[in-house]
């Protein structure tokens, strides 16, 4: 009994981190960039600022993305500072469009027969489950703190079928951060040859 409990508790395991793994991610950044002497980072004014509104705004999401972008940084050794004296800021966007998605068409035909007053019927059926989701794609740009120019852009897609409860909602944007931050900084590909 107990060995199967360990072997449950094995592929639990083993599922959850192929979920956390198998997140699409991408990213883009300047070749010529040297990301060796990145140490501290700032927030960037324009989400200090968008993160205070909450028209259009979700206050709830935002801080669950800052508090998982500072977490994956501190574990990297990045300091957060307030000062203006750091090496780079950070910055993100979530966009969320809406689409309609359908899943598997399906048809019947269906026959009937009688037999008191001779009669038959013949029903012909079609339909498709329609569905609501969002794509939702959160970007983080990693931004040169001296002249405010884009240094590297990470991203994430995902579908979203329904409103996830708040704890497994901060589980998935700190799985997506940490799959896009995992990019961070970017491993120089040797050219010559």
């Amino acid at each position: 009994m107990k060995t199967c409990l360990n072997t449950v508790a094995l592929l639990l395991i083993a599922g959850l981190l192929a979920g956390c793994s198998s997140i699409p991610v991408s990213q883009d950044y300047l070749p010529a960039a040297d990301f060796s002497g990145l140490q501290s980072y700032r927030w960037s004014a324009d989400i200090v600022q968008m993160e205070k509104e909450t028209k259009g705004n979700n206050p709830l999401m935002n801080s669950r993305i800052h508090a998982a972008i500072d977490r994956h940084l501190a574990a990297r050794s990045y300091q957060l500072k307030t000062d203006s004296q750091t090496d780079f800021l950070v910055s993100y966007q979530v966009d969320i469009r809406q689409r309609l998605t359908t899943e598997g068409a399906s048809s019947s035909v269906s026959l009937g027969f009688g037999s008191i007053r001779s009669f038959s019927t013949i029903g012909l059926g079609t339909g498709s489950n329609v569905r609501d989701e969002d794509e939702v794609t959160l970007i983080i740009d990693i931004i040169r703190a001296e002249d405010n120019s884009l240094l590297w852009r990470g991203s994430s897609k995902r579908y979203v079928r329904s409103q996830k409860n708040p704890a497994e909602l901060t589980r998935l944007i700190n799985a997506h951060v940490d799959a896009i931050l995992g990019q961070f900084p970017p491993l120089k590909k040797n050219t010559a040859r």
